[in-house]
């Protein structure tokens, strides 16, 4: 949700690259003034006498530190509920505890991605924006008593479940998704009972992420995580295709609705939707009343859903970002495979484990000629098919990595013997046996690779790099053979 007034972020860090880059990655969010410090003392001068919307801190600074500063600031009254976010490139849990304990909303790593920077302030941004609407309209109401005490009640309610929201970094657990959907259904309407659930589209279905607590007699109708329905029998695709928050006061009244199969199955009456996208998922969160509403819903109430889904939008994100980076940091980009340093992690867990681990390296023959006939594109193509075949032959517990250019590296932790481990490597040059296509329109035209294979016996006492050796001198070994053949550490080539 973007704000529509003048929003102000305070940044801190003493290194002034950071606060001129941070400060230019936050002209991308609408209406907000960015104010810079290289001293936390002057930025906790400057924000006593003025109204911040969000503090950026950095962790390490001359004193007080960004630990010291959060702690100074949620002592004042004025800055007790306003977001900070601590950035930090220290991985050490101790302090990132300390941190939270401090009053630190949520982090980000150093470097910063610029994507997840703006987005995790835009979100907190949004939430401080919506807190100070709501605080002000509470203040502003002219209605009668009833209803100044009824909107009043609810504002409160939705305010502490959102400060309760926020100010809670751990997520990903079923179990914490739960009580999260479970605090903010609760704050939908105080006093009527409204249950929240979580899908996302797949196709022409959508799947059922999560669900809160019902404490209602329907609790049997609810079906297990991950049922798929047909998007033709509910109103989640109605909510993705409609792109913001929409509600119905009584589905059973709406002839468009009332025939859905699903919303029959599950006696829903009232019902209330926000739709969102992260990871490159559409998501809907729905919240479901099976009993008549007590009022007809109203922006109020659109507002809140749209806050909750921004939430739930950002911490999707942030997962996925975080999984996604853990993954590149860990797999080969060209071939899907793992990298030579995840291969290393691999093999030496094999080893501590297993108590040995044979090793292999698949070296393409004459490779470089390849790529000089057909070309770069299509030698990345053949190095795609040969990955595809050697990890398809791999079985449970072995493992195959790319090391870097035509190398593939091959783990065994059950071939301990030079019989076992020939047998083995005997399934992987048979990939070899066929030409690859080279992806050409008609399919016609193929290319012959052959694969010479250096492997290395496990033995007590060899460490990682001692293995890799012997396997790379076994593979020079069979150097100047041109047919697809098996090398074992001094050994003849087998050939095959």
């Amino acid at each position: 949700m973007i704000s529509s007034v003048k929003q102000h972020v305070v940044l801190i860090d003493d290194s002034r690259l950071n606060l001129r880059t941070h400060a230019l990655l936050l002209e991308r969010l609408p209406n907000v003034t960015t104010h810079s410090f290289s001293s936390s003392t002057e930025a906790l001068a400057w924000s006593d006498t003025h109204d911040v919307d969000c503090f950026i801190v950095d962790f390490r600074m001359p004193a007080p530190d960004g630990i010291e500063v959060t702690r100074i600031l949620r002592d004042r009254a004025a800055t007790q509920l306003t977001p900070i976010i601590m950035v930090t490139g220290d991985a050490d849990r101790s302090a990132r505890y300390a941190a939270l304990d401090a009053g630190v909303n949520d982090f980000v790593e150093k470097p910063v991605d610029p994507r997840e920077f703006v987005t995790r302030v835009g979100t907190f941004l949004a939430l401080q924006d919506a807190r100070k609407r709501l605080a002000a309209r509470v203040g502003d109401l002219t209605i009668s008593l009833s209803n100044e005490e009824r909107r009043s009640r609810d504002h409160a309610a939705r305010l502490e479940a959102l400060c309760g929201i926020a100010t809670n970094p751990q997520f990903g657990e079923e179990d914490i998704l739960r009580a999260f959907l479970t605090q903010s259904a609760a704050a939908v309407r105080p006093g009527e009972r409204f249950y929240a659930a979580l899908f996302r589209i797949d196709g022409t279905e959508c799947v059922l992420e999560a669900v809160g607590e019902r404490r209602m007699h329907v609790d049997r109708l609810s079906p297990p995580l991950g049922s798929r329905f047909p998007l033709t029998e509910m109103t989640v695709g109605i909510a993705r295709d409609h792109g913001s928050a929409i509600a119905w006061d009584d589905v059973q009244l709406e002839p468009a609705l009332a025939s859905l199969k699903r919303l029959q199955q599950l006696q829903v009456r009232s019902q209330m939707l926000a739709p969102m996208r992260a990871g490159g998922n559409d998501y809907v969160l729905v919240f479901n009343s099976h009993e008549p509403i007590h009022r007809p819903f109203d922006s109020d109430d659109l507002s809140y859903a749209s806050i909750v889904a921004a939430f739930l939008q950002a911490r999707y994100q942030q997962t996925w970002q975080s999984e996604r980076i853990l993954y590149q940091s860990r797999h080969d980009a060209l071939t899907g495979l793992i990298n030579r340093t995840r291969f290393r992690a691999l093999t030496r867990a094999a080893c501590a484990s297993e108590g040995s681990c044979s090793v292999a390296i698949v070296d393409l023959v004459d490779f470089s000629g390849v790529n000089a006939r057909y070309g770069n594109l299509i030698g990345d193509a053949l190095l795609v098919e040969a990955a595809a075949g050697l990890a398809a032959v791999a079985r449970d517990g072995e493992f195959v990595g790319r090391l870097g250019g035509d190398a593939f590296g091959i783990g065994l932790p059950g071939a301990t013997s030079a019989a076992a481990l020939n047998r083995r490597l005997g399934a992987f040059l048979a990939v070899f046996e066929k030409p690859f296509s080279t992806g050409d329109r008609d399919g016609l035209e193929f290319v012959n690779v052959a694969a010479r294979i250096g492997a290395a016996v496990a033995t007590e006492g060899l460490s990682f790099n001692d293995l890799l050796s012997q396997a790379d001198q076994a593979i020079e070994a069979g150097h100047g053979i041109t047919h697809s053949h098996v090398t074992l550490y001094e050994e003849q080539p087998a050939l095959r």
